[in-house]
């Protein structure tokens, strides 16, 4: 069976894709996780974000979008929670943007890890 991370690497915005991959990982916190429908990318606490080409475009989504949204508004979707950029090449990307995204991503999965521990932690001492 074919990952989509197989389909995504050979298709014919291989080049994209890898460059936004190379970007993503190049937070030593990052791993990627490669399935059938997408390749995720996960730090220990949570999925920051997604990678895919899907119909002519490479599709970057993040796992906290819908937070990520009020400080980047170039993001797009109509999902709660999930919310996304599309390129269709590789000048289209704000690398720098990219990145503060990112960033932004792994703290809010930390925080999002902290509130659930304190809750837990502070029920347990009740």
């Amino acid at each position: 069976m074919l990952l989509q991370f197989d389909l995504d690497t050979h298709s014919d915005h291989a080049a994209l894709f890898s460059y936004l991959r190379k970007t993503i990982l190049s937070y030593e916190e990052i791993v990627e996780i490669k399935n059938a429908k997408q390749t995720t990318y996960k730090d220990s606490y949570s999925t920051v974000c997604m990678l895919r080409v899907r119909q002519g475009v490479v599709r970057l989504s993040f796992a906290n979008g819908a937070r990520l949204q009020k400080q980047f508004s170039e993001l797009r979707g109509d999902s709660k929670i999930v919310k996304y950029l599309e390129f269709h090449t590789i000048e289209e990307v704000d690398n720098l943007a990219i990145k503060a995204m990112i960033e932004e991503s792994l703290l809010l999965n930390m925080e999002k890890y902290e509130l659930k521990r304190l809750k837990c932690n502070a029920k347990h001492s009740l």
